[in-house]
């Protein structure tokens, strides 16, 4: 019985037991590091190693109007890359469908709308510098004024034939919003009122469609799960339907 004892409260070798390792999260883009991917396609760049172009992207990224979109498109594109892998979802790709449809500054013309120079300084090394007397009235003052969210940003592209893979969790909170406000001294047009009272209603009716997808789903799982709960007796049944003698018999002997 001692033998029986010390088998029985011995601690337990797991040395040979497979392992199944947890799975890492995923770090999100970071927006800055978004915003470099994107502008070092700038033409005056194209010479430079990264490590030259650290400061005056830098600079860039100090003045930029953006800040807050660049997070939200950093965010939609993590949630795409958690979900079907960034060899289906490319970051440049991504980029160059969204930043267009947003109005942003592409990067051919991004150096001149936001009044930048692009130099040579005492070292060799690139820089940037802008005409101090220039007024925010006189740069491109980034977005104009909308309300966009993430489910917003997945779906255009989506709708542009990238990230076909994706689908769209309904547990994820995909409704996260900026709202970006216009230039100094200007009010949103006609226009674009329109085109933003447009993307809302699309997004309701999305949001709808996918509230309406869920709930018969579930109606349906719920008519099976009756019919199993009732053991698959037919209301037509001679021996008096869902309750008759065979099933009371049977809910007695139980």
């Amino acid at each position: 019985s001692t033998l029986t004892t010390a088998l029985l409260f011995a601690p337990l070798d797991v040395s040979g037991c497979p392992t199944t390792p947890e799975k890492k999260a995923k770090k999100a883009l970071n927006a800055f590091v978004g915003f470099r991917c994107y502008y070092l396609l700038i033409p005056a760049f194209k010479p430079w190693p990264m490590k030259k172009l650290s400061n005056p992207i830098g600079v860039m990224w100090d003045k930029d109007p953006n800040k807050p979109l660049w997070s939200l498109l950093a965010k939609a594109w993590s949630i795409i890359r958690d979900q079907i892998g960034k060899e289906k979802a490319p970051l440049h790709q991504f980029f160059r469908i969204i930043c267009p449809h947003l109005s942003m500054p592409p990067p051919e013309t991004y150096l001149e709308r936001r009044g930048w120079e692009f130099v040579i300084n005492a070292d060799g090394a690139p820089g940037l510098i802008r005409d101090p007397t220039l007024t925010s009235e006189s740069l491109d003052d980034g977005v104009a004024a909308t309300a966009l969210s993430i489910e917003d940003i997945i779906s255009y592209c989506q709708s542009m034939g990238y990230a076909q893979e994706y689908i769209f969790d309904t547990n994820l909170s995909l409704s996260i919003f900026i709202g970006v406000n216009p230039p100094t001294g200007t009010t949103m047009n006609t226009a674009g009122s329109i085109v933003h009272d447009g993307r809302v209603d699309a997004r309701n009716k999305r949001r709808e469609k996918r509230r309406t997808m869920r709930d018969t789903a579930f109606a349906s799982t719920l008519k099976l799960q009756i019919a199993d709960a009732h053991g698959g007796v037919r209301n037509d049944s001679p021996r008096g339907g869902p309750f008759g003698p065979a099933v009371r018999r049977q809910c007695v002997l139980q």
